[in-house]
């Protein structure tokens, strides 16, 4: 069980010191059908898409062809009453919504009593993702990535100093995606030691053991004086090979094109911490993962951010079996 720190002055029991928790999309989930082109909104336009109960906290979201599943997290890392935060003993919710935002079913899943940690993402380590041979890799702050075979072979497939977060222990590989050609894994770097307070996006080759030398830098967020550190989060990739990237530091949305060039920068007054990025139509569904060490049930919202672009279809997981006749 793993959880990510957030930096935010206000939480003073900590200084500046918050926690994060993982993100992630479901594995192999295509974007949804719905269209909001005949609407005709401006790109940034931000509604509610859903209501997130209690426990709250909605960390990831995974968008099939007709639900939209979103994860919660009630554990707190820094579970001090002093500070706000709370052990949980009730477990974890899985809620899934149609494509209206309608509440439609509940998923309980356990945890151990007393548990600081939760449920942050619906198909992560940190974040998972499938390339197109059916290997699952897996985003760790350690720092390090991990692969996983189809025939469920688990190994670090690659570690290097540049990977590891501001503090060691967190803000090192957070959110995953493989990109429209299939070749490369992007990862994001919440708050880099490398580039020190900055979030950072790297790119490594879809090869079986990637070097030193093969890691690319894809974009650096730097660190403006007077602001919050920008800490990535989230990513998703458009199908015109734009990447979204979540920032919870600064509450936006980075757009990033091919060539890895910030293009536009979302904002909007609904987002607290967005965390979790899908597809859906020509929107992107945004969770706000609402950390604070008092909870604020009105924040607890899945929003919906017209973008004016469609989604890239995630590669879903294979048996050896398959991959094998794929081959």
């Amino acid at each position: 069980m793993k959880k990510q720190i957030r930096w935010r002055p206000r939480w003073a029991a900590v200084g500046p010191l918050v926690v994060l928790g993982t993100i992630g999309l479901g594995p192999g989930l295509a974007p949804a059908l719905a269209d909001d082109s005949a609407n005709h909104p401006v790109i940034g336009e931000t509604t509610v898409f859903a209501r997130v109960p209690a426990p709250g906290h909605p960390f990831g979201v995974a968008v099939d062809n007709n639900r939209v599943y979103i994860s919660t997290s009630a554990g707190d890392f820094f579970a001090d009453p002093a500070t706000g935060g709370h052990l949980n003993s009730d477990g974890e919710r899985v809620f899934a919504y149609d494509n209206g935002g309608n509440l439609v079913t509940t998923t309980t899943i356990a945890t151990m009593p007393n548990s600081n940690m939760g449920l942050f993402g619906l198909a992560m380590w940190n974040d998972l993702v499938f390339d197109p041979a059916g290997n699952l890799f897996m985003t760790d702050d350690k720092p390090r990535l991990w692969r996983v075979t189809p025939d469920g072979q688990a190994s670090i497939w690659f570690q290097d100093p540049r990977l590891t977060g501001l503090f060691g222990f967190a803000g090192g590989p957070l959110g995953g995606r493989i990109d429209p050609t299939g070749k490369f894994l992007y990862f994001s770097i919440t708050v880099s030691a490398a580039f020190p307070g900055e979030a950072v996006v790297y790119r490594l080759p879809l090869i079986d053991h990637p070097s030193a030398s093969d890691l690319q830098l894809v974009h650096r967020f730097p660190v403006v004086p007077g602001q919050q550190l920008p800490q990535a989060t989230g990513l998703a990739f458009a199908a015109s090979g734009n990447l979204y990237v979540a920032l919870i530091g600064t509450n936006q949305i980075a757009v990033l094109d091919p060539a890895g060039n910030e293009i536009r920068r979302i904002s909007s007054p609904l987002f607290d911490s967005p965390w979790g990025l899908a597809f859906t139509g020509q929107s992107l569904l945004v969770t706000n993962a609402d950390i604070q060490p008092v909870e604020s049930p009105d924040r607890w919202n899945v929003l919906k951010v017209f973008v004016g672009e469609s989604g890239l279809p995630l590669n879903r997981p294979r048996t050896s079996g398959e991959a094998a006749a794929q081959s």
